[in-house]
């Protein structure tokens, strides 16, 4: 009798083989098919990013320290919107309502011990830039600017940054105040991954209403002009982002822009006034035009069309389908094709999930997806069955209809269909992938013959102790044999 562990066990060892026959077959990658160069740019830095797969589709001295100047301040939001409700009250101090030393640094005159909401405070800071409400923030969540700036600093290599250190929650110039292009990225794509944060940064205008100190209402607008629909400096998708500048840094920017479901992330840093928008358009111009998002389950050939692989259980009335997650994509240039991408698993049973499947495509890393697996039961049941009632005689009389047949014929016409596609998948394999198979196959064999062979000697014990016993009892019993 074959337990119900051991049928566990050879169902898994089935899945195995079969993931390892659909992911382990490489196809050489077309290094040369990937999109090489990519536009001329003024900005000294920049990098192009797309935020699910964390691909760099382009960069030009990326990993350079450069200033920030206030393209900080996505670190302060997130740290904010990440520690504080949006009803909060924050309360600015003398320190932060005096922390900025130039006469034309960005603010909203706020007063000392003026009370304003954390999402009044998040729009004043990400649309108009205003300085004394980053101190402020800082101040609400951690006691002072300088302990702060230990939290972005930590968080900052939570987020993937490896060149970045923070002094300040503003941005004003400090020599000890840096980052990069590529840790901005990654920054900005911590920020994305909150709806609240879109949502403020990418508003183009805003009222911060009356409060203890604030006797007037205060209009404040976005100062991301890519942001403005009908301006001139409008690309299509561009959704959220964040301008700055001082003297050392130059202009930076960094933005955020989704098209036809694809999204991107641009930095610009150590820019002009004149080229930063330009740049940024002709970088993301660059990455829509050339590149695609790429469902991995429908176009993964190794399984059906349906990206389902269904093996029947010789020990239950249950079938194991293997699938991947129909929500996993890849990134890839638009002239690739996807039997192009190298394919490597990694085996890890949680749950469901069976494995990953990572992706790659000319040398980089271009998403990966889960496998799952999943129990379907085969029996047909009495109450599944449908039926129809007739009066016969003055009797009831139940009889199966037509669509019972039309049924049973569809389940058995189904069978050869699901070999034939196995079929056509193993003729695909290796020499290797047969003898993987045979071994698992003698492996199984060799296991219920010898399950078989257990029960037929357990047979003869109980007919010998069988005849022991009837022996005794006719007092034919050996007493010499005690």
């Amino acid at each position: 009798m074959i337990t119900k562990h051991f049928r566990g066990v050879i169902l898994l060892a089935v899945l195995a083989a079969s993931i390892v026959f659909i992911a382990t077959t490489p196809t050489k990658a077309d290094s040369n098919s990937w999109p090489n160069g990519g536009p001329s740019i003024k900005a000294k830095s920049a990098i192009l990013v797309e935020p699910h797969t964390n691909i760099v589709l382009y960069e030009k001295d990326a990993y350079r320290m450069r200033y920030p100047a206030s393209i900080t301040k996505i670190m302060t939001a997130l740290l904010t919107i990440e520690n504080c409700k949006m009803d909060e009250k924050v309360t600015f101090s003398k320190h932060a309502v005096h922390c900025y030393q130039v006469d034309n640094a960005a603010n909203v005159g706020a007063k000392v011990g003026e009370k304003m909401t954390v999402k009044d405070c998040l729009y004043a800071l990400m649309l108009h830039s205003a300085n004394e409400v980053a101190t402020a923030l800082g101040e609400h969540i951690a006691g002072s600017e300088s302990k702060f700036a230990d939290m972005m600093n930590k968080r900052a290599k939570q987020a993937g940054a490896k060149g970045t250190h923070f002094k300040n929650s503003n941005g004003l110039f400090d020599k000890n105040h840096y980052t990069t292009a590529y840790d901005m990225a990654m920054i900005m794509r911590a920020a994305v991954a909150h709806p609240e944060f879109v949502k403020i940064s990418s508003s183009t205008e805003y009222t911060i209403p009356r409060d203890n100190k604030r006797k007037k209402k205060q209009p404040i607008f976005q100062r991301h002009k890519m942001l403005w629909k009908d301006g001139p400096y409008y690309v299509k998708g561009a959704t959220a982002g964040k301008t700055g500048y001082t003297v050392e840094a130059g202009n930076t920017l960094v933005t955020y822009a989704k098209r036809n479901n694809l999204e991107l992330i641009t930095v610009i840093l150590k820019s002009d006034l004149a080229h930063e928008y330009d740049d940024t358009r002709k970088i993301l111009e660059y990455g829509f035009d050339n590149f695609s998002y790429v469902n991995c389950a429908k176009n993964n050939k190794s399984f059906s069309e349906q990206a389902d692989l269904s093996i029947p259980s010789p020990f239950t009335e249950d079938k194991d389908s293997i699938y991947i997650d129909p929500k996993a994509y890849v990134l890839l240039p638009k002239s690739t094709d996807f039997s192009k991408v190298q394919m490597t698993t990694d085996f890890k049973l949680k749950g469901n999930k069976f494995a990953d499947i990572k992706y790659k495509y000319a040398g980089k890393n271009v998403g990966s997806s889960a496998v799952f697996y999943k129990k379907t039961p085969l029996k047909l049941t009495a109450a599944a069955i449908p039926e129809e009632t007739t009066t016969l005689a003055g009797q009831q009389v139940t009889k199966k209809t037509p669509e019972l047949k039309e049924g049973v014929k569809s389940v058995v016409k189904d069978v050869p269909s699901k070999f034939s596609s196995l079929s056509t998948f193993f003729g695909s394999l290796k020499t290797w992938h047969y003898v993987v198979a045979a071994i698992l196959l003698v492996v199984i064999i060799c296991f219920i013959a010898f399950m078989k062979h257990l029960k037929k000697l357990k047979k003869v014990r109980e007919e010998k102790r069988y005849r022991v016993r009837y022996t005794s009892e006719k007092g034919d019993f050996n007493t010499k044999q005690q």
